[in-house]
């Protein structure tokens, strides 16, 4: 089975082995398509370039045909989704061993980290108001709309920090969805297991509960899983067999299968650069 994207992206490798930098790296655009846009301070928006290095301070934004592609480190990229907006909080300094801060402020990303360069680099974390996402060696997506937040991890397991201090682990396989009042005051959320079928209610300061799904819950959960899994930069090999079991225990519960799962994997490094004007 074979799924179309807008364009084919891959996590960045670097051709050497050990590499030293000596300052803070900033961000590349690796890929795009379709209208995007950055923005420095209060300056006007202007339009974003191949190749283009991102300092910190700036704001990237996709029209709602857009799709864009940032390195953000050394196998560490960002793919932000159409009608999204980003913004370079920090650079990623390894002589300082400090990771980049990116923060999401609408719309959706595509996050991939490869388990081969975590252990060298730090990783980069993701802002959503004042939550924190993070992971190592890790495929996921993480997108913010009104005041609800959604993780899905297709790779290993990403932590999740709220505002009050707790933190939830949420691994391959699960759908993490967090929401928030008019203020930003967090009103709990739910952690569903497409594995297992298994759930965990959080309280509105993050405490758990483990609690049994709804079809309804299950099916939202999985058409989330399938739709971050479309556009995930690279997958690891272990995948399918989640995916399998992932299938076994929706069809259990009477729910409606994954379907076209599948993800095409191409290396680049960081210096390629792809354009393309395929559908998204």
């Amino acid at each position: 089975m074979k799924i179309q994207t807008y364009f084919i992206v891959s996590l960045i490798y670097l051709i050497t082995t050990q590499v030293v930098l000596s300052k803070p790296l900033q961000p590349v655009v690796l890929a795009t398509k379709g209208e995007s846009s950055i923005q420095f301070g209060n300056n006007e928006q202007k339009g974003i370039q191949l190749k283009e290095a991102i300092p910190a301070g700036a704001t990237i934004t996709t029209g709602g045909e857009g799709r864009l592609a940032l390195a953000i480190a050394p196998g560490q990229m960002v793919v932000l989704q159409k009608d999204t907006q980003l913004k370079i909080v920090s650079l990623h300094d390894s002589a300082d061993l400090n990771g980049a801060v990116i923060e999401l402020i609408s719309g959706s990303v595509s996050c991939e980290i490869d388990p081969n360069k975590g252990k060298d680099n730090p990783s980069f974390k993701l802002k959503v108001g004042d939550e924190v996402v993070q992971a190592q060696g890790t495929g996921f997506q993480v997108s913010k709309t009104g005041g609800t937040i959604q993780v899905v991890v297709l790779s290993s397991v990403v932590t999740f920090t709220s505002s009050t201090g707790q933190v939830s682990l949420v691994n391959a396989g699960m759908v993490f969805v967090m929401t928030f009042s008019p203020t930003g005051s967090p009103t709990g959320g739910l952690i569903v297991n497409l594995l297992t079928g298994r759930g965990v209610v959080l309280s509105p300061t993050g405490e758990p509960t483990e609690a049994a799904l709804t079809n309804a819950q299950l099916g939202f959960a999985a058409a989330a899983f399938q739709s971050a899994a479309a556009f995930a930069p690279v997958i690891t090999p272990g995948f399918g067999t989640m995916v399998t079991q992932i299938n076994a225990t929706l069809s259990d519960s009477g729910v409606a299968s994954l379907s076209n799962v599948q993800i095409t994997n191409t290396f680049n490094t960081r210096d390629t650069t792809t354009v393309s004007s395929n559908s998204p």
